[in-house]
């Protein structure tokens, strides 16, 4: 690295500019180093057009403008990646000695002189599986991840906003594919919101759509209640986002996409402090840091890790590391003298010596020139001074890589660099290296043993796996939803029913909680005030169904063994794998309890469906997919056993109660 220091700024060029340089030398002289250049990237060579006729005009409706693609840099880029991947492949040892080791990703530091072509390099690292961590400004809004959750918050405010919907649903956030987006643009009812609402109820759809028919509308519910911050958390925590992105993402970008969510998450409490929990004007602060790019977010750092880093050059003054890479250095620079302002200003003077707004060459006078000419001085010794600063970063491996102008012949850093290599060699190479001392050696490995031979494989291995079950839900509040009558449909009665079940779960617990305390986390869980009076209702509900004297076997602890709540339901019915969650289990000495808390009105179709009085396919359904239960426990006795008055339309809770005798494998089932 030394010898190429001393070789490039030997140069008369360089030594005009900086004329104080000095020949330096190195400690580590019997250390390993290598300086090499990789081919110039040539421009490609583009027809010219020619003048449209009558015949060849293009019609701008059907056909769009094709235009020249500068592919320069995204070449140097997959060239550099070539270059690292084969550094990695090879097993390239750094260090000395016995401490010399392979080189990794993190090794490897690529520089630049300007982030302008940073997104070409960045995005061939990409393609070519090399994990990186970038230079990029202001890019975290325009991350496809952030992208998705912005579609996300503008479905919840805005459902009939189709194309919203179909990103959020072909993220990773539920991972629809294309047949799943076709199913839903085939129906021809409502907006595709509704239409996912009516596919949910098919047992034939698949479970990506039924879990967005589950999610979405409940993180519609907490829209205008919860702050931001608070609203994409309960996403977050429901929606396992950081795991199913992981999952989705390869993994040379997964720490960057993670902490972009990240990110993302905590913007919605730096934007006005957080302190508007209004979504629309959330989204309307994303949309103008968007068009703000002094204002816009940045890629949030990812976790340390194994990555290479790309940096700009003055950004890596300080640095260090055992691979460099010189990107862009045969850029030229350009005369932009022309309107610009000339200043001379001592840090010692309490005023500049001059200040002159440069004009045009042809309207400069001598004494503009003689500026301008101090002023370019200046530039020259500053860009040797990079030049010096990108050269010494590296410790062992220097790659200098370069796009050849398209237009004239000057090749910057590049010829300098390739003309102080060749100074010590053959003036004809295009491609001089610079090498001292060897490679060390990788250390002698012990000869491999015999391994056992590994046993054959079951044979039942090779056989074709089964395709999946169709799938069944049981979800009947969902479905008396459907054959109620809108003239009496309770429109909070699932909120209600939510907040009953939650109640009820607190209060029966064998450590019960007062009903103070159950109030104020009903409270936090509905984001609503204790004092409310759908809360005291609801709880005064709840209260009264654990107070009935015919119903304290299923909630007293010293009258049944044990009992669970939430309990997952999953049998085969014929070819159908049915699932659901029994709101509560209790077990006897003798028999199991299944309750169901329904929370319907009773004077409604839906009442009499929840409770199974209504003739039909409801009520036969649910017979129908509780036998399987049965069959497999012995027996099992109807009716049910609802707590209301029969002829009482207001809220009262029921109870379906499905009693199963334990019989042989039923108990320890």
């Amino acid at each position: 690295m030394i010898e190429c220091v001393n070789r490039v700024f030997d140069q008369p060029e360089l030594r005009a500019r900086m004329p104080g340089f000095e020949t330096h030398a190195t400690f580590h002289e019997s250390l390993w180093g290598r300086v090499e250049l990789l081919p110039l990237i040539q421009p490609v060579a583009t027809e010219e057009a020619t003048p449209p006729t009558a015949s060849t005009l293009r019609d701008p409706l059907t056909r769009p403008r094709e235009l020249a693609l500068d592919e320069r840099y995204y070449l140097e880029g997959r060239q550099a990646a070539e270059r690292i991947q084969t550094l990695i492949a090879s097993g390239c040892r750094l260090g000395e000695g016995d401490a010399a080791r392979p080189a990794r990703y993190g090794d490897i530091l690529i520089l630049l002189r300007s982030r302008t072509h940073a997104a070409d390099y960045e995005r061939a690292l990409r393609d070519a599986g090399i994990p990186c961590l970038g230079t990029s400004r202001g890019a975290l809004l325009d991350s496809l991840e952030a992208r998705d959750l912005e579609a996300l918050l503008q479905t919840l405010i805005a459902p009939h906003d189709n194309l919203a919907l179909a990103q959020v649903l072909r993220s990773p956030l539920f991972a629809a594919d294309d047949h799943d987006l076709i199913r839903l643009a085939e129906r021809k009812q409502g907006d595709w919101m509704a239409r996912l609402a009516a596919l949910a109820e098919d047992p034939t759809t698949p479970a990506t759509l039924r879990r967005a028919a589950d999610c979405l509308p409940r993180w519609r519910e907490r829209v205008g209640r919860l702050p931001v911050h608070d609203l994409l958390d309960r996403v977050f925590f429901e929606g396992d986002v950081l795991d199913r992105y992981a999952a989705a993402t390869p993994e040379a970008l997964r720490p960057q996409v993670l902490a972009n969510l990240q990110r993302f998450l905590e913007l919605a409490l730096e934007i006005d402090s957080g302190r508007y929990p209004s979504l629309p004007r959330f989204l309307q602060q994303l949309t103008r840091l968007r068009e703000r790019s002094d204002e816009a977010p940045d890629d949030a750092p990812p976790a340390a890790g194994d990555r290479v880093r790309l940096l700009t050059i003055h950004g890596a003054k300080g640095l260090e590391a055992p691979v460099v890479f010189l990107l862009d250095a045969a850029a030229a620079g350009r005369d932009r003298s022309a309107w610009q302002a000339l200043v001379d200003w001592p840090a010692s003077e309490p005023h500049p010596a001059y200040f002159l707004l440069n004009p045009g060459q042809a309207r400069r006078d001598s004494v503009s020139r003689d500026w301008q000419a101090a002023q370019q001085q200046a530039e020259a010794r500053e860009d040797a001074n990079l030049l010096y600063v990108a050269l010494t970063r590296a410790r062992q491996l220097l790659i200098v890589s370069g796009s050849a102008p398209a237009r004239g012949s000057g090749t910057g850093w590049y010829g300098l660099i390739r003309n102080g290599l060749a100074s010590g060699g053959d003036p004809s190479d295009p491609l001089p290296v610079l090498e001292s001392g060897s490679p060390p050696a990788a250390p002698a490995t012990a000869p491999a043993t015999a391994r056992p031979e590994a046993p054959a494989p079951d044979p039942r291995l090779a056989r074709p796996l089964e395709l999946a079950l169709p799938r069944d839900r049981l979800a009947p509040s969902r479905r008396n939803e459907v054959v109620a009558d809108s003239g009496h449909f309770d429109a909070d009665g699932r909120l209600r029913g939510q907040a009953v079940h939650l109640l009820l779960e607190w209060l029966s617990e064998p450590a019960a909680v007062t009903e103070d305390v159950a109030l104020r986390r009903l409270a936090a869980w509905a984001g609503r005030d204790a004092t409310e009076a759908d809360l005291q209702a609801w709880l005064a509900e709840a209260r009264e169904v654990l107070d009935q004297p015919e119903l304290a076997g299923l909630f007293d602890p010293s009258r049944y063994e044990q009992a669970w709540k939430e309990v997952p339901l999953q049998y085969l019915d014929g070819t159908v794998l049915v699932e659901g969650i029994v709101d509560r289990l209790v077990r006897y000495p003798d028999r199991l309890c299944l309750i169901d808390y329904k929370s319907h009105r009773l004077g409604t179709r839906a009442g009499r469906a929840a409770c199974g009085f209504l003739p039909g396919p409801d009520a036969l359904l649910c017979r129908r997919r509780t036998a399987p239960v049965a069959a497999a426990a012995g027996r099992m006795r109807y009716p049910l056993h609802p707590f209301a008055r029969a002829g009482d339309a207001g809220p009262r809770l029921m109870l379906r109660i499905l009693r199963i005798p334990q019989v042989g494998s039923a108990r320890r089932a």
